[in-house]
């Protein structure tokens, strides 16, 4: 998420509008790209002070840090690898000279010895940890100015929608991808249908409506942007916070950002992890990812999981997992349950994102992880018919 600082927009009649970059950009967007490719492999301290004047006559200084921050989103991330870390050699230097009135020389000489290095080697590691001394990574080399221009809009509208109070989708064709990708990301949303066989209206909450982990949520919320053009078409209002009041920014089809990102099997490690962990620990469960949604009233529930037991001895039951969440949103969805299925109902909700300090609701009986959901408690709960936090 982009510091607010480098956020360009103004608000008129109460709407945000976003100072999108366009093809008047290009020319200084290449001129920035080509000195940065220039740049690699030398000092970052080198890189930022080159930045501290516009590399093109069109560039306007807060656009052009937004795109340089952008570039380094696009580079690859290296851990840089020392025979011997900077700061023991330090804590050699700073010992030997401390020991008599030796020359800096001899310091380092005698320095390379005890650690197994050439003298040329301590020299060109003494300060390799610092920040600025690090050598700056090579982008890739198919980054164009084109794709630049959209990565940094699509970092504009991710800033606007992280200070957000509250943001309204609605979808047309394919939205349940678009509805899976929120929940996936822990986001507290609503659904309700829309009167179209495949579309939807998300009600989600934002950042600055909750009590803590504004920042972690706000960036979850910011990621869930460029899965929208998954859809044939999608509206999105955010009343976002800005400069001491409020607008709104409308998104749709038509704004410059980048295509959607591939879609992939499991969209988080989470789920990943649980359905292969179940599949091994419940041979007779049969597991089904993404099960059909529920009309729940005027709207909808989608559980993560269809969980049935391959002899019917035990009772089937759904299982989803909820990320960020609130006792008022929690309530709200075991009612929704209730009113749209009489099939049991776990919620595994995760523990480090509790974003109310209220107490839960009494009736919401919930397990709880951490970084991984435990097959075997699952299993336990669906075996017991009815303990824990299967409803009936």
């Amino acid at each position: 998420m982009i510091a607010q600082a480098l956020i360009t927009a103004t608000v008129r009649h109460g709407v945000v509008r976003p100072h999108w970059l366009t093809a008047r950009d290009l020319p200084w967007l290449e001129a920035l790209l080509e000195a940065r490719r220039a740049s690699a492999g030398g000092p970052r301290g080198d890189w930022d002070r080159l930045l501290k004047r516009p590399v093109h006559a069109t560039a306007e200084p807060r656009r052009q840090a937004l795109a340089a921050v952008v570039l380094e989103r696009h580079a690859p991330r290296e851990r840089p690898t020392w025979p011997v870390h900077p700061r023991e050699i330090r804590a050699e230097l700073f010992r030997r000279a401390a020991l008599g009135d030796t020359s800096r020389t001899d310091c380092v000489e005698a320095a390379a010895r005890h650690l197994g290095l050439q003298p040329d080697t301590i020299e060109g590691l003494l300060f390799q940890d610092f920040k600025a001394q690090r050598a700056l990574v090579a982008l890739p080399v198919d980054l164009g100015s084109e794709a630049l221009a959209l990565a940094c809009n699509l970092a504009l509208a991710q800033g606007l929608v992280a200070r957000a109070r509250d943001v309204e989708l609605t979808l047309r064709g394919a939205a349940h991808r678009v509805v899976r990708a929120a929940r996936l990301r822990g986001l507290i949303c609503e659904v309700r249908q829309d009167g179209t066989p495949d579309g939807a209206v998300l009600r989600i909450s934002g950042p600055l409506s909750l009590f803590h982990h504004t920042r972690l949520y706000g960036r979850a919320l910011a990621s869930l942007l460029p899965t929208l053009r998954w859809c044939d078409d999608h509206r999105l209002t955010a009343r976002c916070a800005w400069k001491g009041g409020e607008g709104l920014l409308h998104l749709d089809p038509t704004a410059p950002l980048p295509a959607s990102p591939p879609t992939r099997r499991y969209d988080s490690t989470l789920e990943e992890r649980f359905a292969r962990d179940f599949t091994r620990a419940a041979p007779d469960w049969e597991l089904t990812r993404d099960p059909a949604p529920l009309r729940a009233g005027a709207g909808l529930v989608f559980p993560d999981f269809g969980l049935r037991h391959r002899t019917g001895l035990h009772a089937s039951a759904l299982l989803e997992l909820v990320g960020f969440w609130t006792p008022a949103y929690l309530r709200r969805k075991l009612e929704r349950y209730r009113s749209a299925t009489t099939a049991g109902v776990i919620l595994a909700i995760d523990a480090t994102r509790e974003v109310s300090e209220a107490a839960l609701p009494r009736d919401a009986r919930i397990l709880r992880f951490r970084k991984r959901v435990d097959p075997a408690t699952v299993l336990g709960l669906l075996e017991a018919r009815g303990l824990g936090v299967v409803l009936r």
